[in-house]
């Protein structure tokens, strides 16, 4: 173990695996068993200057998020993704749903375009544009599902409207106020 931090292997980028987030070969978790335990000497002898290694409390590796993490970080946080855009388009009295094939796309897509956990909101962004601006100008629309296809961008996300929700919402837009009587009768 001492040879290994004597003589560091640093021909590869520090925190890449050849792109997999499974820790690929053999090699490849060799090398992220000894970025776990990398010490402030080994990045003075990286080329970091001492100065700058003092400044960090703490030293960590960090592992690649995988698809799945990603799904789960869409969906499970309190302030999640899926969680935002369901209130938003909620106060239009509109549900929206997810397909599980749909959120999976969603991480790929931000895999492949390397952008990780940050880039997942300009991904939903880009996908849910046109949804957020035609459910507002479009009273009769009640449910919108977003589909894996959606995400590829080969089809329309499914809309479901309800004619009777056309009624609903020209009375409240009417501008007038029913009148009722509220002084005490005499």
């Amino acid at each position: 173990m001492r040879e290994m931090r004597e003589k560091p292997r640093y021909e590869k980028n520090v925190g890449t695996c050849n792109g997999s987030s499974d820790g690929g070969s053999i090699p490849d978790r060799m090398f992220i068993q000894q970025m776990r335990q990398v010490l402030p000497q080994d990045l003075n002898a990286f080329g970091m200057i001492p100065e700058f290694v003092g400044r960090i409390p703490v030293v960590t590796s960090l592992n690649e998020l995988s698809e799945e993490d990603l799904v789960r970080i869409l969906t499970e946080p309190k302030n999640a993704l899926v969680k935002q855009y369901q209130k938003l388009l909620s106060y239009d009295g509109v549900e929206l749903h997810f397909d599980q094939d749909a959120l999976e796309e969603v991480a790929d897509t931000a895999l492949a375009r390397n952008i990780g956990a940050r880039g997942l909101r300009a991904v939903m962004e880009g996908l849910l544009t046109k949804v957020m601006y035609d459910v507002p100008s479009d009273p009769t629309i009640s449910d919108v599902t977003i589909t894996k296809a959606c995400v590829d961008g080969n089809a329309e996300p499914t809309v479901l409207r309800d004619p009777e929700k056309v009624a609903q919402r020209a009375k409240f837009k009417t501008g007038t106020a029913e009148k009722t009587s509220t002084a005490p009768a005499s």
